[in-house]
């Protein structure tokens, strides 16, 4: 039985047309998310599809059947020096703080994409093609003003995706709308149980993510679209609506189980793949660690400038202390390394990570890594940087995965203890093992789920029928208050009904007979 679901769903993938034309818009200002995108569209291309990205990073790997368009130039943004910035919003997950920057970064990135030659050449190559896609997928994080191709390419089906764990604004657009009293929004560290005062920050998020969706971020793009795009255009948000089908970079293991609509399809791992071979040296450094290999890095976006002045001192100081080696990814170079250590401006992660002798990762706790690392059981130290990384990381250490050191205030002594205390206590690596073999034991890989999903919405015209009425309502019809605030005033119509006839029967039988008495 366990092996009729998949038989079933590659039988029923089978139907659909030899060859689908995608168009991917995978423009997130953040390599990692592109390298998400390319694994999907590479599951997809073995398919025999045809796809086209417009994106912003070129693939890393080979994908046949697939036409590029790169817009390069959003991560101009990006070149601000941090190594003097103070702690503030980026290690903090105060909402007064986060704001500023990320609507910074949503607006900007969205601005150079809509103005890029990449989405000029786009237009140019099938503005004239009555319905050049049979399927649209967009990387919901940014640039939702992209979604205006939707309709200038005949409104073809609609997926959204997003590698950024499951954010509410994408499942609230198809009427999968979470509870704050035990659904934790992405920006608060809270677990599903929560106290009072949780529970009431956790709602405040809730309230202020929907308004900034609805009434800041929205109405930019929707501006953005019509300026670029045309101005006939529907409103962004009722584009967006049109997915039925969004593929959130969530798992009910680590992550925790909340109801989810069937066209909300969980998908943890996209990004991995099978493992290759070494490079030599990687090989021979790893091969010859007689007490075992640590592997730290701080993810593909994440730079030196963007940590504290002096911090590879301090990373240093605390290596020459150890017994093993280190594979540690970091982009300049550096005087007087200890021997058991070993810099790489580029490491590969994945295939690092199947090495017999790797014993410990030290992460920034981005949610990919994250994954991969419990993926193939490597315990973890976590040095989250900013946003959704605390998050990840206060995830980590409610399972009893990690330990949490905090970047901005750290010294060689925090970082060696810390590092002893994840190789020396089996729990971490035992609770490891037991949330990867959790989040492996799936009917299908995520790459099968993201094709057969691709491949339905193809098959079944968007899929409609996967939609929830609650996509249309009003958060007044959602939360009942309409017929709260009836049941209100009928009670408050019959009070007054029950109070009125009381009165009148005191009035004519109780006070006249007590004044015919007295007469």
């Amino acid at each position: 039985m366990k092996l009729l679901l998949p038989l079933f769903m590659v039988v029923q993938s089978l139907e659909v047309t030899a060859s689908a034309r995608i168009l991917a818009l995978c423009t997130a200002a953040s390599h990692s998310h592109s390298l998400w995108c390319y694994q999907y569209m590479a599951a997809l291309a073995e398919r025999e599809h045809q796809i086209t990205v417009l994106g912003v990073d070129e693939p890393k790997i080979q994908i046949p059947n697939i036409t590029t368009f790169v817009a390069g130039e959003v991560y101009n943004i990006f070149n601000i020096d941090f190594s003097d910035y103070k702690p503030g919003w980026l290690e903090q997950l105060n909402i007064g703080r986060i704001y500023p920057g990320f609507q910074f970064w949503d607006e900007s990135a969205s601005k150079r994409i809509l103005h890029s030659s990449a989405l000029q050449n786009v237009l140019n190559r099938y503005k004239n093609i009555k319905k050049p896609f049979d399927l649209i997928i967009h990387d919901n994080v940014n640039a939702q003003a992209l979604l205006g191709l939707v309709h200038l390419f005949g409104n073809p089906p609609l997926i959204l995706a997003t590698t950024f764990s499951s954010p509410q604004w994408m499942t609230f657009r198809a009427g999968n709308i979470f509870n704050p009293a035990y659904i934790p929004s992405m920006i608060t560290c809270s677990g599903q149980y929560m106290t009072f005062y949780e529970r009431f920050f956790n709602t405040f998020n809730y309230v202020f993510l929907e308004w900034y969706q609805r009434f800041v971020s929205e109405p930019f793009q929707d501006r953005l679209m019509k300026e670029v795009l045309g101005p006939d255009l529907p409103h962004v948000r009722d584009i967006a609506k049109q997915a039925n089908i969004i593929i959130v970079n969530h798992h009910f293991a680590l992550n925790g189980p909340r109801p989810m609509l069937p066209g909300v399809i969980e998908l943890a791992g996209l990004h991995i793949t099978e493992p290759k071979p070494l490079p030599k040296d990687i090989k021979d450094f790893m091969d010859g660690a007689e007490h075992g290999v640590i592997m730290l890095s701080f993810g593909s976006n994440v730079d030196s400038t963007w940590l504290p002045r002096g911090f590879e001192n301090v990373v240093l100081a605390a290596l020459r202390q150890l017994r093993q080696r280190v594979l540690w990814k970091w982009d300049k170079d550096l005087p007087d390394i200890p021997p058991n250590v070993k810099l790489s401006k580029w490491l590969p992660q994945g295939d690092i990570f199947v090495h017999p002798k790797l014993r410990l990762f030290v992460t920034h706790c981005g949610l990919l890594s994250v994954q991969e690392a419990i993926y193939r059981k490597v315990p973890m130290l976590a040095l989250p940087l900013y946003i959704d990384q605390i998050d990840n990381a206060a995830l980590l250490v409610r399972h009893n995965l990690s330990i949490q050191l905090n970047v901005y205030n750290l010294n060689a002594d925090q970082l060696r203890d810390g590092i002893m205390e994840i190789l020396s206590n089996p729990v971490y690596k035992r609770n490891t093992e037991r949330m990867g073999n959790l989040m492996t034991d799936m009917p299908l890989t995520s790459k099968q789920q993201a094709v057969f999903w691709s491949e339905y919405a193809i098959r079944h015209q968007g899929a409609p029928h996967l939609r929830s009425a609650a996509a249309d309502m009003s958060w007044i019809q959602l939360l009942m208050l309409d017929v709260i605030g009836t049941a209100f005033l009928i009670l408050l119509i019959v009070l007054w009904a029950v109070k009125t006839v009381l009165l009148f029967f005191l009035r004519r039988f109780v006070f006249s007979t007590s004044k015919s008495k007295v007469d």
